[in-house]
């Protein structure tokens, strides 16, 4: 890629970032704990097999939590 053509795809990525701003998925995703790994392993006439088992907690995060959160903030700060 010419040194042209990076600069016109940073300028465009910039652009974009600014009339579009990335949202707050990344807030609103769901947080996952790892509760148990367990791996069982079993070897027969040169054929492994390999069963794992992972338990998970998730935890989606409330609709409204993010807005009160906020708020509170807010009020905290002193605006």
């Amino acid at each position: 890629m010419s040194w042209f053509q990076k600069l016109c795809r940073n300028t465009g990525l910039m652009i974009h970032g600014i009339t579009q701003p990335a949202k707050d998925e990344a807030k609103k995703k769901p947080t996952t704990q790892v509760v148990r790994h367990e791996v069982e392993e079993e070897e027969r006439d040169g054929v492994t097999l390999r069963r794992t088992t992972i338990e998970e907690i998730e935890m989606k995060p409330k609709a409204g939590s993010e807005e009160r959160r906020s708020s509170s903030e807010d009020s905290v700060s002193g605006g």
